[in-house]
């Protein structure tokens, strides 16, 4: 009889000890899953840039003093990406909140941004707009705050998921793309623009001379992945 309760005191003993061995795997699984790991964003660098990155933050953090030169080539060497590497959540790209700083010289009224992300694997490049968040008008010298449409990042978040792509360990570069002055001017990807005064909705490239005075003296550009159909981003 004590040689049969003390197999039942043993087996529950042992069965208590392999649960909470579970659990504590269980644990500490989602607390190694919840861990920031190893991120990276690229930032594509244009020719005659008209802002300067005063501030590039992930949620509170600010990488700023940790943006590198990725490569450099074509263009005199102007073009190319720089690169920020830190440690993130999964959901780091939703948290991107730039400043930047109007050194065009000219007022801007209109600026675009956005976030490309492409899944390893993926031959099709997903992209979020950046909204701003202060005034209308950016005159010289005052600057201009940037974070991640929530609408956009979530709608680039369903065509991934219908697509069946995995933007945890997505490429995301960050592109700051055309900048519209209020003299009829316009930058877009280091080419300079003049609206048509015939037709306002017509841009005609102005060429620029060799070694002509820049806003900026280390301007780079670099080709930008773009989507199929610009007309999906919001």
């Amino acid at each position: 009889m004590k040689s049969s309760r003390l197999s039942i005191l043993l087996i529950t003993l042992a069965v208590t000890i392999f649960l909470g061995l579970l659990l504590k795997l269980g644990a500490e699984s989602s607390k190694s899953s919840a861990q920031d790991v190893g991120q990276s964003l690229d930032i594509a660098r244009h020719a005659d840039e008209p802002f300067g990155i005063v501030d590039l933050k992930v949620g509170d953090r600010s990488l700023r003093k940790n943006i590198s030169v990725k490569y450099r080539n074509g263009d005199e060497n102007r073009e190319g990406l720089d690169k920020v590497d830190f440690r993130g959540k999964d959901d780091w790209c939703k948290l991107i909140h730039v400043t930047l700083r109007n050194i065009s010289g000219r007022p801007i009224v209109a600026l675009q941004a956005y976030l490309y992300i492409k899944p390893p694997g993926s031959e099709v490049c997903f992209g979020a707009n950046l909204e701003r968040t202060l005034q209308q008008i950016v005159e010289p010298g005052a600057e201009i705050e940037l974070t991640v449409d929530e609408g956009s990042w979530a709608r680039a978040q369903e065509r991934m998921k219908r697509q069946g792509a995995d933007g945890r360990s997505a490429t995301v570069m960050l592109s700051v793309e055309n900048v519209a002055f209020s003299d009829d001017l316009m930058w877009d990807r280091g080419r300079l623009h003049q609206r048509d005064p015939q037709n306002r909705s017509k841009w005609s490239v102005i060429v620029k001379k060799k070694r002509q005075a820049r806003w900026i003296s280390s301007a780079d550009s670099v080709q930008i992945c773009r989507l199929e159909a610009r007309r999906k981003l919001a």
